[in-house]
């Protein structure tokens, strides 16, 4: 009868809820208590890894603050800074050079408007910087800011393949373009740009590259390593470590932070106020070591998979 049926139905209703970037919708499903759900959607956020999860646990003996000069600061400095020289590591970088953030929206905003605003007004007028239209909105949200403050912009169309063609790419630079974004591997389509070739053929020392790679560190390593890349965005929560924790990859010699986006202390070399988070860098930390430790075997695993569809 109608009420059994419903007794049934109703367990698996599929509902749908409006996101808060309307008229986008998530689609919320409920399957009943004794359906199973597999969880893929890695490109958005990882599980914890137990790894991370450990190293995050452990973090509760450091109680003091990192900026302090008693033993517990100290303590919890150190921590931090073991923390810098194992990301260093996997990208080749010093670890001076990670600036530690909330997240990869945070470190792309730094790195694009925390230079350009540093930059007296008639330099800024006259600056430009160049993008592709299929970049994550933490990047196109502050170049659109740069446009009305008088920064212009070339913001490029990708091929049918989702990928930049390199010609097309180095046509659309200018004597006055002084930054270069590019969302190293997009979290939609899977499509990677050619990034290494884009940095070999930057010769004009002004024009600083900025690498987007939410999801490509830990991935995709050799192509980061690329001397002439400036400046790299990375993410905690896409390689099985905390939301809400991220870094900014400065390069010594390069580009400086001239005008930080939060003001307070002088954390983080000046270039990002605020305490410390000591458990998730800390956790990040633990989740690149085993991202980097795993790529080979993961590699092996997914090429796999691909070939079996």
């Amino acid at each position: 009868d109608a009420l059994a049926a419903r007794k049934v139905v109703l367990p698996y209703v599929v509902g749908i809820a409006i996101s808060a970037d309307f008229p986008q919708y998530t689609l919320l499903m409920w399957f009943g208590k004794r359906s199973k759900r597999a969880y893929f959607d890695y490109a958005s956020a990882t599980p914890l890894c137990a790894e991370a999860a450990q190293a995050m646990h452990e973090a509760e003996r450091f109680v003091g603050n990192p900026g302090a000069i008693h033993a517990e600061g100290v303590a919890a400095m150190h921590s931090l800074n073991d923390s810098r020289e194992t990301i260093a590591k996997h990208l080749g970088v010093k670890a001076r050079e990670i600036v530690f953030t909330s997240g990869l929206t945070e470190s792309n905003n730094l790195a694009i408007l925390g230079h350009f605003r540093g930059l007296p007004v008639a330099q800024r007028q006259g600056a430009h910087v160049v993008t592709l239209s299929t970049e994550h909105k933490a990047v196109l949200a502050p170049v659109a800011r740069l446009e009305r403050d008088g920064v212009r912009a070339s913001v490029l169309q990708p091929g049918p393949t989702g990928r930049i063609e390199l010609a097309r790419f180095e046509a659309a630079l200018r004597p006055e373009t002084r930054l270069a974004s590019l969302l190293h591997v997009n979290n939609e389509t899977g499509a990677i740009q050619p990034v290494e070739a884009i940095a070999d053929g930057l010769s004009d020392p002004d024009v600083y590259f900025h690498v987007d790679a939410a999801q490509s560190f830990a991935r995709l390593l050799p192509p980061l390593r690329h001397a002439r890349i400036d400046l790299i965005s990375i993410s905690a929560h896409k390689i099985g470590g905390p939301q809400g924790v991220g870094a900014l990859i400065l390069k010594s010699g390069g580009i400086s932070i001239q005008d930080r986006l939060v003001r307070g202390g002088g954390q983080e070399r000046g270039a990002r106020a605020g305490t410390e988070n000591v458990a998730g860098i800390l956790g990040f930390a633990a989740a690149a070591k085993v991202a980097a430790t795993k790529l080979a075997e993961d590699a092996k695993r997914f090429l796999t998979l691909v070939e079996s569809l």
